[in-house]
């Protein structure tokens, strides 16, 4: 592949990206006139299919910080998705448990993500088996590359800027 070629690739990709962050973060309206991004629902769906788990340990699984949990899950709470209640062995330790409504909005969440696979299943479809573990493989390849990148020359460059 020339530069040009791989110039015009990465241009695509970008344009996946840039199509992925907008479904993961536009706000949803739903059946029960609450509005909730993907992102949102998605981490909803991570506590509801864990009860058993506690905020530091939900972070972790949903891949954000403490803090960022924390802010999201008031927002949830804001809207009736879920409550917190706090451990009753230790006051610290607080645990979200999906409400009603919170499992309505996932139930859509659900629909919507049904039609998604579907679309992406349709999309797989025209190709072969082994077309699509090389797809598989070249997505697997390209997380792992973007996040040694990231960590190589994007969080170092970013703490060179801060000093």
């Amino acid at each position: 592949m020339n530069y040009e070629e791989l110039r015009t690739f990465i241009h695509y990709m970008y344009g996946i990206s840039a199509r992925i962050n907008y479904l993961r973060n536009v706000e949803i309206p739903l059946k029960n006139k609450i509005e909730v991004n993907s992102a949102g629902l998605s981490a909803l769906d991570k506590i509801n299919n864990n009860p058993e788990k506690n905020m530091s340990e939900l972070s972790e699984m949903i891949g954000v910080t403490k803090g960022a949990l924390s802010q999201l899950a008031t927002k949830l709470q804001q809207k009736g998705l879920l409550v917190k209640e706090k451990s009753e062995d230790n006051a610290k330790t607080v645990y979200l448990r999906v409400t009603e409504e919170g499992s309505q909005a996932l139930e859509e969440y659900y629909m919507l993500h049904d039609a998604l696979y579907d679309g992406f299943g349709e999309i797989l479809s025209h190709f072969s088996e082994n077309e699509v573990e090389k797809i598989y493989e070249f997505i697997c390849e390209t997380e792992a590359f973007l996040y040694e990148y990231s960590k190589k020359n994007m969080e170092e460059r970013i703490s060179v800027a801060r000093e």
